[in-house]
């Protein structure tokens, strides 16, 4: 909810992007990871907003994109 409230207080936003980390090195998307990015697209689709990618990354420079892994 607060991604949002902050989004529609940015004038002329119309795209966002979300990332988090895994410090344990562990870069793939839990269930939970999964079901947020997916809320998130579709509060994105209501609110007219375009989400270009929901990023998990590690302390190991390593990281994974919903995005580039066609999953958004």
């Amino acid at each position: 909810k607060c991604i949002f409230k902050y989004l529609l207080n940015v004038p002329k936003c119309t795209t966002f992007a979300a990332a988090h980390n895994h410090p344990s090195g562990n870069t793939q998307p839990s269930d939970a990871d999964k079901l947020l990015t997916k809320k998130l697209k579709c509060g994105a689709d209501i609110l007219d907003f375009v989400m270009l990618d929901n990023i998990i990354v590690s302390g190991h420079d390593r990281y994974f994109s919903f995005a580039d892994n066609g999953d958004l």
